[in-house]
């Protein structure tokens, strides 16, 4: 991805209060309400307005279901996120 650094848009009060533990690239959490979120990520799928955005959700917006394909020929919630938000396909 190669960005130097992120703004967190949340709806989650857990995100808020641990986002910057997990990277120093996380510049600002903002909090957003989830009609607000559901919003952006509901346009960011039809229209893809800045490519900046990621979205890392396995399951939202609601048209995503990436948490069924959880156990699939053993695949963790983590291979599908790191597919989904990363591009990185496992080696065959």
């Amino acid at each position: 991805m190669g960005k130097d650094n992120a703004v967190v848009l949340t709806y989650d009060n857990r995100v808020v209060k641990q986002a910057k533990k997990f990277s120093g690239k996380i510049i600002k959490v903002i909090r957003f309400s989830k009609t607000k979120a559901n919003s952006l990520m509901q346009y960011a799928c039809v229209y893809n307005f800045d490519d900046r955005l990621v979205i890392g959700s396995l399951d939202e917006p609601s048209i995503r279901k990436g948490s069924n394909l959880i156990g699939l020929k053993g695949v963790s919630a983590e291979e599908v996120f790191a597919v989904g938000i990363y591009k990185c396909y496992p080696f065959e």
